[in-house]
């Protein structure tokens, strides 16, 4: 296989894993910092009312609430990443000569098969094809040398 393409795709499920953990740590930083708010006492530092009870409902309840924030955005961050893949799975071929855009460049199916996958071609005839051109009066012995 393409040495190149390879590692593309290395580094694409390493990007894939970085934003996932990026938003992991996003979301720890959101839960640490409610906890750290009613703990301390943030909103009164400063300030001459310094007598702050923590009320423990309350940073539970945003904790929860971030959870299931946190667990909706990393299940669309991997529905989206997986469509994003299966797309770019897709090979553009052209309509009307059947040439393979790979790497900005338009290629034949044979170079591109050589070029991506490493692999040589031969030519054939499908059964298909060859029922429909023997009823057309077409002798595939012809070709033969």
């Amino acid at each position: 296989m393409n040495t190149e393409g390879s590692t593309k795709t290395v580094s694409r499920v390493q990007l894939l894993h970085r934003l996932w953990l990026l938003e992991f740590l996003g979301f720890a930083s959101i839960i640490a910092l409610s906890w750290l708010d009613e703990y301390a006492g943030l909103p009164y530092w400063g300030s001459s009312a310094s007598n702050h009870v923590p009320n423990w409902r309350e940073p539970v309840l945003e904790t929860m609430v971030v959870i299931m924030v946190g667990a909706w955005v990393l299940h669309i961050t991997r529905r989206i990443s997986k469509r994003l893949s299966y797309l770019e799975g897709f090979v553009r071929l052209c309509s009307w000569c059947h040439r393979v855009d790979y790497a900005h460049q338009w290629h034949t199916i044979e170079d591109f098969l050589r070029l991506e996958l490493n692999k040589s071609t031969t030519h054939g005839i499908c059964p298909a094809c060859t029922e429909k051109y023997s009823r057309t009066g077409f002798d595939r012995t012809m070709f033969r040398g």
